[in-house]
């Protein structure tokens, strides 16, 4: 069974897609798969995903007509194998070590989080997360600073989550979907591993 699961949907991201897939390529850890949803582009997207998974033997693309990212994610896992699953978007990179370190945090967890570097343009803006500290939390501690919306983002794609997470979680169409289905997820929780580490690099563009 592979350990770790990527899920990586695309929608008319040529421009990016080159940054996203050569970080995870770059990855330490090697036991994971990439399952990658083109959701319906019509640039040069799916070309580009194609020619990856040519070179990487555990890179999966499937094709979709354009549905939005919360169905494409939702394909992306019941078409997965992975132990845990975690997800990054075609237009981000993540540092080399992102999986490895969240694979080793979330041993007696059923979430692994780390921070994150946000970047618009040119200017780079450093962001901590959590009471800028890394350790274990409780299901309580974590739901409170997500709501709050604070201290803790409801991303989907600075985590490591077990898979049984998403048994019967409901991933709506529609603005802000990550908060609800981080909600979902969180509930389930006993704890919840956080390192302060920025293993995960955003980029806000005018298309995003």
């Amino acid at each position: 069974m592979i350990e770790i699961s990527v899920i990586l949907p695309v929608y008319n991201r040529e421009k990016f897609l080159d940054r996203a897939f050569k970080s995870l390529e770059n990855q330490i850890f090697k036991d994971f798969e990439v399952i990658i949803i083109d959701d319906g582009s019509k640039d040069n997207s799916c070309e580009i995903a194609e020619n990856f998974c040519k070179k990487n033997k555990n890179w999966k693309i499937f094709k979709l007509k354009h549905k939005g990212v919360s169905y494409a994610r939702s394909f992306g896992i019941k078409n997965s194998v992975g132990k845990y699953i975690s997800f990054v978007d075609s237009d981000d990179s993540i540092e080399p070590d992102f999986l490895k370190i969240l694979h080793e945090n979330i041993k007696n967890c059923q979430i692994s989080i780390c921070n994150y570097k946000k970047q618009i343009g040119d200017f780079k803006i450093s962001n901590n997360i959590f009471f800028h500290k890394s350790g274990i939390f409780s299901r309580n501690q974590i739901l409170k600073s997500l709501i709050s919306d604070i201290s803790l983002k409801s991303f989907l794609w600075n985590k490591l989550f077990e898979r049984s997470l998403f048994d019967n979680v409901i991933m709506p169409q529609m603005c802000f979907e990550d908060k609800i289905i981080c909600l979902q997820i969180f509930s389930k929780i006993k704890k919840c591993s956080i390192t302060k580490k920025k293993l995960y690099n955003y980029y806000i563009n005018e298309t995003s």
